[in-house]
């Protein structure tokens, strides 16, 4: 079961993860992350279709699907704007050369506020800091 599959369920009842569940699942998915980045890797496309929990011999087990991991010290295309709408880091949707480490854990963050609003995000802001602080 996806992560996803278990926020719907929940939404679909109108009912709300528990708090205790919420908080366990969000230390897993931070040290599963962390884990990829020590070994020298990032994710790439974390949204909550990639995370599954599943029972394994009386146990939940996280796992984490990844289709391509990268290398942290790769070089970055401009146009390389992968991952997933509402869990994509901002600068990766405006295609700007960047730590592909931060956009994981920006998307872990919008991870998180999916499980506790139960609301799919909306796209990443795309306007650059330099808009965004000229708005002030």
């Amino acid at each position: 079961m996806t992560l996803r599959n278990i926020v719907e369920s929940f939404r679909s009842r109108n009912l709300i993860i528990p708090l205790s569940v919420q908080l366990t699942l969000t230390c897993l998915l931070t040290q599963l992350v962390a884990d990829l980045h020590r070994l020298g890797f990032s994710h790439g496309n974390l949204n909550p279709d990639c995370i599954l929990l599943a029972q394994e011999d009386g146990m939940t087990v996280l796992k984490l699907v990844v289709t391509s991991l990268r290398r942290l010290d790769e070089d970055r295309s401009v146009r390389d704007t992968f991952g997933s709408s509402g869990f994509k880091a901002p600068e990766r949707a405006r295609g700007e050369a960047h730590s592909i480490a931060l956009a994981d854990s920006y998307s872990l963050g919008r991870l998180v506020i999916y499980m506790m609003a139960r609301e799919e995000p909306s796209g990443p802001d795309t306007r650059s800091r330099e808009d965004i602080n000229g708005e002030e």
